[in-house]
C-alpha cells in the first residue's frame, strides 16, 4: 500500500482583496457635489461681491429660520397639551390612584412647562397627588422650578 502525500497549500501572508476594491494604480475620483451646494457657492461669491447686501439677506435668512423653529416649538407644545389633557383628566377622575403613572406624566409635562396651557395641567396634577404623596410633590414642585424659574421670579 502506498501512502498518500499531504497536500501541502502556500500560505500567503496578505489578505485577499475585498471584491470590486480599487487597484492602486486608480485614483479615486472626488464626487460631484450636489446641486444645491453649486448653488450656495455661487450665492456666496456674489454675497462676497456686494457686502452690504449680504449682510442684510443673511439676517433675513437668520430671521426666517429663527421664525421657523418658533412655530415648530409651538405647534410642538400644543400637540403635547392636546396629548396630555385627556390623560390627566384620566387620572383626576380615576377612583385609584396609580402613582407610577401620576409621575410618569408630571415627568412628560415637565418638559412642556414653558408654555402655560401645558403649566396648568402640570400644576392640576400636582395638586391631586399633593394629597397622596405630598413629598413627592414637593420633588416635582422643586424641579420645576430648577428647570423653569429665573433667578429674577425667585427673588421676593
Amino acid at each position: 500500500m502506498k501512502k498518500a502525500k499531504p497536500v501541502s497549500k502556500k500560505l500567503s501572508l496578505t489578505p485577499p482583496k475585498p471584491v470590486g476594491q480599487m487597484r492602486r494604480t486608480q485614483a479615486a475620483l472626488p464626487e460631484p457635489l450636489p446641486p444645491s451646494h453649486r448653488a450656495r457657492q455661487r450665492a456666496g461669491r456674489k454675497a462676497k461681491d456686494s457686502p452690504g447686501a449680504s449682510a442684510t439677506s443673511d439676517s433675513a435668512n437668520i430671521f426666517e429660520s429663527i421664525r421657523g423653529l418658533a412655530s415648530s416649538l409651538h405647534a410642538i407644545n400644543q400637540k403635547a397639551v392636546r396629548e396630555y389633557t385627556p390623560v390627566v383628566d384620566a387620572i383626576l377622575r380615576s377612583p385609584i390612584p396609580d402613582t407610577c403613572h401620576i409621575e410618569y406624566t408630571l415627568d412628560g409635562l415637565l418638559d412642556f412647562c414653558g408654555y402655560e396651557p401645558a403649566l396648568r395641567l402640570y400644576k392640576k396634577l400636582c395638586r391631586y397627588y399633593y394629597y397622596i404623596n405630598p413629598t413627592a410633590t414637593v420633588e416635582y414642585i422643586v424641579a420645576y422650578r430648577e428647570l423653569w424659574d429665573s433667578d429674577q421670579e425667585a427673588k421676593p
